[in-house]
């Protein structure tokens, strides 16, 4: 970690001693790890002040808010965390194996269903990937038939670069609110 922070400072063009460091952690980061990163940052770069805040408590303040439940949801994991007048309540904290790769393999596996199994799993991915970044929303609902989406032909047609056009139809909707769940 020493040689990270040094190398961080040396490309900013920056000397630790003149400024405070900010390091950001997770929720389940230990309290020894942090006294391990106070020690480094004090004793290895001599910088003159240090606060460690959990990345949720910073999102939460960004919003101007104290009190609020921070969502990040992640590659593979998702994590969520309830604040309360600027204090993460620990024991209240979840994390979940599930991220937005879940989403895609889910949105392959309906693309491939509907009658495109002659691409790849590769090209299923890509366009995944792509029309989630596109088209993606949270839904207010909880079932299908209250998903409070822009209309449907806003979201139905994707366009590959090669110009093949793929409707995604009720794949969009059923993306965890399948028939045959």
């Amino acid at each position: 970690m020493d040689k990270f922070w040094t190398h961080a400072f040396q490309q900013l063009d920056l000397q630790p001693r003149d400024h405070p460091l900010l390091l950001t952690d997770f929720v389940t980061t230990s309290d020894d790890t942090r006294k391990v990163w106070a020690e480094k940052a004090f004793e290895s770069l001599g910088v003159p002040g240090l606060t460690i805040a959990t990345d949720a408590l910073l999102a939460l303040f960004a919003t101007g808010r104290t009190t609020g439940v921070v969502v990040d949801v992640g590659y593979t994991v998702t994590d969520v965390v309830p604040i309360s007048n600027g204090a993460i309540l620990k024991g209240e904290a979840q994390r979940l194996e599930l991220g937005g790769k879940d989403v895609v393999d889910r949105l392959v596996q309906l693309l491939m269903e509907a009658e495109r199994a002659y691409w790849t799993v590769r090209s299923h991915e890509a366009i995944a990937n792509g029309a989630l970044q596109r088209f993606g929303f949270v839904s207010a609902g909880h079932t299908p038939g209250q998903v409070c989406a822009p209309a449907k032909d806003e979201l139905d047609v994707y366009e590959l670069p090669d110009g093949e056009v793929v409707r995604l139809g009720d794949a969009r909707l059923g993306l965890f609110f399948s028939s045959d769940n």
